[in-house]
């Protein structure tokens, strides 16, 4: 019995979505994926909640640590957008 390893496809994304919320998300205005590909809901909850809690908790420990955390806050805060906007821009099962 060979073994085969447990690949499984990716899910299509919407390329323009993922793009300008990618670029729109490193300038602040997060959710904006999700918005353009018919999750309004979770995008405007990454709008008004998700975003302004990453960024002051960021904020925050960089204020705190005399700026030392912004050498980690930053590439951080870059990580979450690139996974929130590849989150909207993926398509939803419900809208197939």
């Amino acid at each position: 019995m060979a073994l085969r390893p447990n690949i499984s496809p990716s899910a299509p994304r919407n390329e323009t979505a993922f793009v300008i919320g990618l670029l729109a998300g490193l300038i602040g205005i997060w959710g904006l994926a999700h918005i353009l590909n018919h999750k309004v809901v979770s995008g405007l909850l990454w709008m008004f909640i998700g975003a302004p809690i990453v960024v002051g908790i960021l904020g925050a420990a960089i204020f705190l640590t005399g700026g030392l955390a912004g050498c980690f806050a930053l590439p951080l805060h870059i990580y979450i957008v690139y996974r929130q906007a590849k989150s909207g821009a993926t398509y939803s099962t419900v809208y197939q």
